[in-house]
């Protein structure tokens, strides 16, 4: 991986290890963890809509029904994603005190202004709306993958008590967390060497 982007990277890790850890050893509400992910999406949505809103369009074209269309697809996704998050939050357990919420809150937050500086600072800016929808739907969408699977594996905890996985450590929605946080950490990694400019396959984003 470039230099450059180490520090987001080293970020990125450390967001994830802060609230491992914080389950596990800190005894954090586990829902604590699937609402900071719903936050994440709407920092990654405001960043989206922000690149979204700063394309400038060709001579003689007007972008304003693309770019309403596709914000509007953007916050749509991480209403559905918030409406998921805060029932298993509450369903797994949420405790919204300074020091198992807002701590990590800030991390997450400082995480992300980090990126944004490091990246945007040294690459141009999107010049088509589906480049600015590109950079959001990979990653809300591996975070609504990641919180379906988690509802799955906390319903299969709720209502199995008999399941082969019930004799391990750590309860269902732990486990469901533990694998959650690996496999996002991998993907946020890997995506930093990637362009953040390229273009969305989403056909009706690229008007």
């Amino acid at each position: 991986m470039d230099s450059r982007y180490l520090p987001a990277a080293t970020l990125a890790v450390v967001n994830s290890l802060i609230q491992l850890l914080g389950v596990l050893v800190w005894d954090w509400p586990i829902g604590n963890v699937f609402l900071l992910l719903w936050v994440e999406n709407v920092l990654i949505t405001i960043v989206a809509i922000g690149r979204v809103v700063s394309v400038r369009p060709e001579p003689g074209k007007f972008l304003t029904w693309s770019k309403v269309s596709t914000s509007f697809s953007l916050a749509f996704f991480t209403l559905i994603h918030g409406a998921f998050s805060f029932v298993l939050a509450f369903v797994t357990g949420l405790d919204l005190g300074a020091m198992w919420f807002t701590l990590p809150l800030i991390v997450l937050a400082v995480r992300y202004v980090v990126e944004a500086l490091g990246t945007f600072s040294r690459v141009e800016a999107p010049r088509t709306v589906a480049q600015a929808h590109g950079f959001a739907m990979g990653r809300i969408l591996m975070l609504h993958v990641a919180i379906i699977a988690c509802w799955g594996v906390v319903i299969v905890g709720l209502t199995d008590r008999d399941s082969p996985l019930a004799s391990l450590p750590l309860s269902l929605p732990q486990l469901a967390l533990v694998v959650l946080l690996i496999i996002k950490t991998m993907a946020e990694v890997m995506s930093l060497g990637r362009d953040p400019n390229r273009e969305s396959s989403w056909k009706f984003t690229a008007r």
